[in-house]
């Protein structure tokens, strides 16, 4: 995962703006960017694989 893919993923705990923001940036991406299959492509299970891989 990229450091700009990671930081958006993070933004996604943040405050409502921020958070949708970041959402809308991760959509608009799309999987090629984040590795994920078109299947599992939102940002709600990047932001779960990231926290999986953190060990939360």
């Amino acid at each position: 995962m990229t450091a700009h893919i990671k930081r958006l993923v993070q933004q996604l705990d943040g405050e409502a703006g921020e958070s949708y923001d970041a959402r809308a940036k991760l959509i608009w991406i799309g999987s090629d960017a984040t590795g994920f299959s078109t299947t599992s492509n939102s940002p709600t299970a990047a932001h779960d694989a990231a926290i999986r891989r953190e060990g939360r």
